[in-house]
């Protein structure tokens, strides 16, 4: 049984073996981890744009995970790329 808490309330849940923990964030959200996986439950009303937002910033963090990339060695690459990208761009930014 695994009692959570939610607004000043405690629900308690029956959890099969194969959960190792349930996170109800509000209403209507609920946070699954089991042994291979995290689940997700949104309501289907959710705007798609931001629900795509968070499907990338997951897919970044999976990405980046095991990067063993200082943040110094980032920047500078960022910066690498960034350099002359204005002198390329202005033609056909500015007619």
């Amino acid at each position: 049984m695994l009692s959570v808490k939610q607004m000043n309330r405690s629900v308690k849940l029956k959890v099969p073996d194969s959960i190792f923990c349930i996170f109800v964030k509000s209403i209507d959200m609920i946070i699954e981890r089991t042994k291979g996986e995290v689940i997700i439950r949104l309501p289907g009303d959710i705007n798609i744009d931001e629900l795509q937002d968070m499907a990338d910033w997951f897919q970044y963090l999976e990405v980046t995970r095991k990067s063993k990339a200082k943040q110094s060695e980032v920047d500078s690459l960022v910066n690498e790329i960034k350099k002359g990208r204005w002198e390329k761009r202005k033609p056909l930014l500015i007619k």
